[in-house]
């Protein structure tokens, strides 16, 4: 389906480029890839290649900084051991 002649594959393209990603090791031995950008939010917990669960939000007038902290936040606990997610969080978002 197009919106206004524009594929959903070319606004995926154009919604990462700016995208900042952190891929977590969880403690059930699955993994977090945490995606960021301007507009969008993805949360995906995968084991392999496979997605077990997921979570994002996209919206046209920009994602809020404290619901991209409330949602990594809410990752925390869930960590492994050893890995310091929020430091590795705040880099991957600084760069």
């Amino acid at each position: 389906m197009n919106v206004n002649s524009i594929s959903p594959v070319v606004c995926k393209a154009n919604i990462m480029k700016n995208a900042k990603q952190i891929t977590a090791p969880l403690k059930d031995g699955n993994t977090l890839r945490f995606t960021v950008g301007d507009n969008y939010l993805e949360a995906l917990v995968t084991r392999g290649d496979k997605i077990i669960e997921g979570k994002g939000k996209y919206s046209g007038k920009g994602i809020a900084v404290t619901e991209v902290f409330k949602m990594a936040e809410s990752f925390k606990p869930h960590i492994k051991e050893g890995f310091d997610f929020l430091k590795e969080f705040k880099a991957a978002i600084l760069k």
